[in-house]
């Protein structure tokens, strides 16, 4: 298996991550969520907006790129939020395997990197949202040790 590295993403990359992040959030809260098209991607907007004003990462919002430290190949993305310190506690509020490199054990590499960067700010927990209906992602978060603290439930009415 070949190990990753955390590096800060540049601006070019960030622009072209929150561009795209803002589609791809709209559009799992269609697929998984069950939102309104209209009512997803207003809210997607809001929320990069809130975190990345001018489209450059607000405070304590951190965008990264994990790279195979072999070839250097860009396999995975990240966006922690340190929390401001705040209870202790720091949130991955992105965590991404690109297609091409799933499968090969860099997703519970990257989740281990992210661990640890909220280790050296001095957290002592960290938290994450995944969609009920991302199997994949919940057996990894769950065999990483994590548990759940709330479930948010939906009817159709």
């Amino acid at each position: 298996m070949t190990d990753i590295v955390l590096r800060d993403m540049d601006d070019s990359e960030s622009g072209a991550f929150l561009a795209v992040e803002v589609d791809r959030f709209a559009g799992r809260l269609v697929q998984l969520g069950g939102w309104d098209p209209a009512e997803s991607q207003a809210h997607a907007e809001r929320s990069v907006q809130r975190f990345f004003p001018d489209a450059r990462p607000g405070p304590g919002q951190h965008l990264y790129v994990a790279v195979a430290a072999a070839t250097g190949n860009v396999v995975g993305r990240l966006w922690l939020d340190d929390g401001g310190g705040e209870h202790g506690r720091a949130t991955i509020s992105w965590i991404e395997i690109l297609p091409d490199f799933r499968g090969r054990g860099f997703g519970r590499q990257l989740l281990a990197l992210a661990e640890q960067q909220c280790r050296c700010w001095g957290r002592t927990q960290v938290t994450l949202n995944v969609f009920a209906r991302n199997d994949a992602a919940r057996s990894l978060y769950a065999s990483a040790g994590y548990r759940e603290l709330a479930v948010s439930m939906a009817k159709e009415l």
